[in-house]
């Protein structure tokens, strides 16, 4: 489940992107997501990607806790230093820092 999350500026692909936190109450996983979304190229074409990383400990708390203490995470345009600091998380796009690349998984939405 997404407990929390904040909104990114368009980068050179994506024209939405949310970074999320995510838990899961039933198996006490946490992790974090990225959901991006493009609609450049024909009127009628769209392009989602949203993929799931298992972060460390510490990259977990640190975006929770940045995500949170944000005033607007809904406002892709906050200057605020947490809206800052999320977005350096994000290296290229969706490549999370700090997360294992061996532990990816794609997000399906909720029932």
């Amino acid at each position: 489940m997404v407990t929390a999350l904040i909104e990114l500026p368009p980068d050179g692909w994506s024209d939405e992107i949310e970074v999320e936190i995510v838990e899961c109450s039933g198996c006490r996983f946490r992790g974090v997501a990225v959901d991006e979304e493009s609609r450049r190229g024909a009127l009628d074409s769209e392009c989602t990607r949203h993929v799931g990383y298992r972060v460390t400990e510490e990259e977990f708390e640190s975006l929770r806790d940045a995500i949170k203490r944000c005033p607007d995470p809904a406002n892709r345009g906050c200057k605020c230093p947490y809206h800052q600091s999320v977005a350096q998380a994000l290296a290229w796009g969706e490549e999370l820092r700090g997360a294992n690349w061996r532990h990816r998984f794609r997000m399906e939405p909720a029932l």
